[in-house]
This record gives structure tokens, sequence and C-alpha cells, in this order.
């Protein structure tokens, strides 16, 4: 009797995850229509920095690697969006701009998954870092803009033979669409063969090698999939913004992201998501209200979460669930 409940609780509970999920979709899409245009555009923001977070999240959260430098994947796939808006649509655009920054990514995940620890982070910072200072070189002006960059005409978004323009709601919509979709992909891989392998090497690395898997292509493969929502949120992120410079390189955008995740909790996916949306709204405030020290009271927030909240907000919820169930 005992065992046919446990069995029924766990089929339940993806059901009760597919629920929650169609919930919060049918109140993000229907609370646009009563939100002031500013805190659409908010969240608008956030729905593209989530994207970002769930695809570090992968890396970070379940297979243990702690990457300072995916601003510079980020950054590829807004400037490779930008540079073809100007000769092709939206679609094509995106795609050049989602596989460049992936590509990208392999490369360089195929170099820093050698190393471990502090060393694999100062790598993968130090390759951002080289890049955001050759799109800084005065003689990539024409190329970059450097610090000044450039504004492009943002393309319409073609559904067939459907043409949305670019405005507000178009950006909405289309920003929570492609969250949603990167969502459920990611929780597919985790939910795969492959995700229960990147949870093993986050475990005991050296364990999982000697059961047999081969942890630098695990390693390889999450470093690969979260450049490419990286390069899928920057993408995104020049087109909301219709404007890149090299700034979108450096190191605060990867600090950035790497607070999302820690804050929300890595390694369960909503948790970054989560971050994403109270940083992006803490910061906003902040820096309408105090300005210049938006940063040092984000640090602040950072310091409290990591003493008092070490598995971050979801995480720490689901240890208090498990207290109460023991």
């Amino acid at each position: 009797m005992v065992m046919m409940q446990k069995t029924g609780k766990k089929a339940l509970k993806p059901l009760r995850s597919i629920l929650l999920m169609l919930i919060i979709t049918v109140i993000l899409i229907a609370i646009q229509f009563f939100l002031p245009p500013y805190y659409r555009f908010l969240l608008t923001v956030i729905f593209v920095y989530g994207i970002f977070a769930v695809g570090l999240d992968l890396l970070i959260g379940y297979t243990g690697l702690l990457s300072f430098g995916h601003a510079l994947f980020f950054g590829i796939g807004a400037f490779f969006f930008a540079f073809f808006t100007k000769i092709s649509g939206f679609w094509p655009s995106l795609a050049v701009g989602v596989i460049i920054a992936t590509l990208t990514a392999a490369g360089v995940g195929a170099i820093s998954i050698r190393t471990r620890g502090v060393y694999f982070a100062v790598l993968t910072f130090i390759f951002a870092y080289v890049a955001f200072y050759i799109a800084l070189d005065p003689s990539m002006y024409y190329i970059t803009g450097c610090s000044d960059g450039f504004n492009f005409t943002p393309p319409p978004v073609s559904f067939g033979i459907f043409e949305a323009q670019y405005n507000p709601v178009t950006l909405y919509y289309l920003a929570l669409v492609l969250l949603l979709v990167s969502y459920f992909v990611c929780r597919t891989i985790v939910n795969s063969p492959l995700g229960r392998v990147m949870l093993a090497v986050r475990e005991n690395e050296t364990r999982a090698r000697c059961l047999g898997y081969n942890t630098a292509v695990v390693k390889f493969a999450a470093f690969m999939f979260s450049g490419l929502f990286a390069g899928l949120s920057g993408s995104l992120f020049a087109y909301v913004y219709h404007y890149v410079n090299a700034h979108m390189l450096e190191l605060s955008v990867s600090a950035n992201a790497v607070v999302w995740v820690l804050l929300g909790g890595a390694g369960t996916l909503a948790g970054p998501l989560l971050g994403a949306g109270i940083v992006t709204l803490f910061t906003d405030y902040v820096m309408t209200h105090v300005g210049e020290y938006h940063l040092i009271l984000l640090g602040i927030l950072l310091i409290f979460v990591i003493v008092f909240l070490p598995r971050g907000i979801m995480g720490s919820i689901k240890v208090s669930r498990l207290w109460r169930r023991t």
C-alpha cells in the first residue's frame, strides 16, 4: 500500500510541474495587457536574461563548472545578429548569431575543459577579456563601434504569411516564447541520460570516469549548450535594444549571469530565472533611487545569499521541503 502511494506521488509530480508551468505561462501571456509600457519592457528584458540564466545553469548547476566568460558568447550572438540584419531577415539573422556563438563556445570549451576548478573559471574569463579588448581597439571601430557601438534597423518577425512588426508587444511575446522553448530544451537535457551524467560529473568526476563515462565529452556538451543559449540571449538582447557595443563582452555581463544562477539556486533551472528577475528588478529600482551605488548594494545582496542561502532561493526551498518530509 505504501509503495503504491509513493508510486502515485512520483507519477503526479511531472503533472504538477506541467500544470504549474501552464498556469505561469497563461499569467505571463495575460499580464502584459495590464502592465504599464515600462514594466512590460522590463519583463521582456527579464525573459531575455532568463534564456542566458537557464543555459548557464546547465554548466554551473548541473555540471559543476563555473564560467566567467559567457559574455563572449552573449556578445558574439548580439554582434552577428546585428550584422546580418542588414542583409537578411529576423530568423536567418538569429540563426547566424546562435550558430556562431555555439561554434565559438565549442572552440573555447574544447580548450577550457582540460582545466578544473578556479583554473577553468580564470581561463574562460581570459577568453572573454581578450575578445572584449579586441572589440574596443580603435582599429575595430568600423566593425564593432568600440564603446560607441552602433544602431541597426530591427527587421519584422515573420511567421509564414504573417509578419509581426517591431513593437513592444511583439518583443514581449517573442521573448516569452523563446524563453519557454529554451526552458523546455534545458529541462529535456537535464532529464536525459546526458543530464544524469552531468550530475555525476558535478558530484565526483573521477568516480564518473572510473564508471566508464567520457567526462570530457559531457563537459564539452554542457559548455556548448550553455554557449548556445548565451548566444540566443545576446541576439535577442540586440534585437530588443536594436543596438550593440563592445561592453556586451565585458566581465560584468558574465558576473551578472553567475549571480542570477547562484541567487536563484544552481541546479534548479527555475531558480536562475527567478534570480534574473530579482536582480533585474532590484538593479532597476536601486539605480533609479541610489544611482552609482547599485553595484555595492547588489554585492551586499549576493553576500547575504551566499551566507544565509548557500543553495540559492529555490535550492533552499527544496531543502526545507525535504526536511518536512523527514
